[in-house]
């Protein structure tokens, strides 16, 4: 059987809607693993939050690696040690900080794995409960930050066309400083032009020398078409948005809820088909 790598996100594919790891995902993981095939979480989730997930499954360990904020970040869990990094320049964060004040909409970004901002809002507490990360708010963003971030979000919570909205009018603005994309319908965020999962999934594959033809992805939000359109099979769960079931090559038959992600590996990497 030939050494396989399996590339997962995280919140709506591993987890369920609880935020829990299904058993059974558990289990088809160390099965992969024990087989000699590589499992990558990957997610727009700050480092230290993807990595407590990771701990959760018993990842932090060789032959797993993380891809954190949409791919700005590359760490190898086994070794404990970031392999990629890339940031937004901190002009690029000040402007986004000015236009998303102008457009009424809250804002934040990250010190290392901590949350900045200069707003105690219900965005603010919505995220920290999904993402257990300690935070600062701030008159001044920049007078904290001491050096560049991996990205900036904006969070609405209850109107996604206003993040829509804000896209849109800002898309010129971005064009050769960063991209922008959603994670969720609540998350917009802006990453350096090179933080993609897609992008992510090349590095790994060309680090650990495994051809993209035994690659596999699995996601379910619109941040993970690219790196299902970037391996060589991509999956997109039965929870997932419906522009992600259109670019796949596979859609599970069980959700998120219903440990999904067992019946991709027992498909795609146990199975000697």
């Amino acid at each position: 059987m030939e050494t396989k790598i399996l590339f997962a996100d995280i919140d709506g594919t591993l987890l369920n809607d609880q935020k829990e790891i299904p058993k059974e995902n558990m289990t088809a993981i160390q099965k992969a693993l024990d087989l000699g095939h590589y499992v990558v979480v990957a997610t727009g989730r700050p480092l230290d939050s993807a990595k407590a997930v990771a701990k959760d499954l018993g990842l932090m360990m060789q032959g797993c690696y993380l891809i954190a904020y949409n791919g700005a970040i590359v760490y190898d869990c086994g070794n404990e040690k970031v392999l990629k990094k890339e940031s937004l320049p901190l002009s690029y964060v000040k402007e986004l900080f000015e236009r998303a004040k102008k457009a009424g909409l809250y804002i934040q970004t990250y010190k290392g794995n901590q949350i900045i901002t200069t707003q105690d809002s219900p965005e603010l507490e919505a995220y920290r409960n999904h993402t257990k990360l300690s935070y600062q708010v701030v008159e001044d963003v920049f007078e904290v930050l001491d050096e560049e971030p991996q990205k900036a979000m904006l969070i609405h919570l209850t109107d996604k066309s206003k993040l829509e909205q804000f896209q849109r009018d800002n898309m010129e603005w971005q064009k050769g400083k960063c991209i922008s994309l959603f994670s969720m319908d609540t998350y917009l965020e802006y990453c350096p032009p090179g933080a993609t999962k897609a992008a992510g999934v090349d590095f790994i594959c060309e680090y650990l020398d495994v051809p993209l033809k035994n690659t596999v992805a699995a996601g379910d939000e619109r941040n993970d078409i690219p790196m299902l359109q970037e391996a060589h099979i991509g999956v997109a769960m039965k929870n997932a948005k419906e522009e992600v079931k259109a670019c796949a090559d596979y859609v599970t038959q069980r959700t998120n809820n219903e440990a999904g992600i067992a019946e991709v590996i027992e498909k795609f990497l146990l199975s000697e088909s």
